[in-house]
């Protein structure tokens, strides 16, 4: 019997008891989404991914965790260091010096992308464009493939979102 009274004066103690105010913790956001170059009536999303978070416009969807689809192409991040040993789908482009894909024109330049330089790549083939971001200094990196200039630039803009996350 004690035990049981015991017990309900502790309950009637903590439902009498002032509630401590509960505010949820801000996580935060690496990055918004606000992409220069864009119109302004374009609305984009942050995706977060390993260790950084890229922009999407807000249409493209997920096609699995590392792919975003839009009407125009699609692209496509690893982690990991880029290599000319990868299979041939994910092939980006020719380095610079090394022979051109035949019937392609492709370019490369570097820019400074998150603080970090990154090899953005263009080849246009006769199956669309095909884009590409390397890191020298992350293990990461993107690929894509559009339908068309315009989408190209897209992409590129996309890969010009990339945020690290500090460790």
């Amino acid at each position: 019997m004690r035990l049981r009274t015991l017990l309900g004066l502790l309950a009637l103690l903590g439902c009498a008891s002032t509630p401590v105010p509960w505010a949820p913790v801000a996580r935060p956001n690496p990055q918004s989404c606000s992409v220069p170059s864009a119109p302004s009536t374009e609305q984009w999303r942050l995706v977060p991914a390993e260790g950084f978070t890229f922009c999407v416009p807000a249409d493209w969807q997920a096609t699995d965790g590392r792919t975003w689809r839009g009407a125009t192409g699609y692209v496509t991040w690893r982690a990991g260091r880029y290599s000319t040993a990868i299979s041939s789908r994910d092939v980006v482009a020719p380095r610079a010096g090394e022979q051109s894909l035949s019937g392609c024109s492709a370019s490369e330049r570097r820019e400074e992308v998150a603080g970090h330089i990154a090899r953005l790549q263009e080849t246009q083939c006769r199956d669309g464009y095909h884009t590409g971001a390397i890191w020298e200094d992350e293990a990461v990196y993107f690929w894509g493939l559009a339908t068309g200039s315009e989408a190209s630039s897209l992409q590129l803009q996309i890969y010009r979102t990339v945020r690290f996350v500090p460790d």
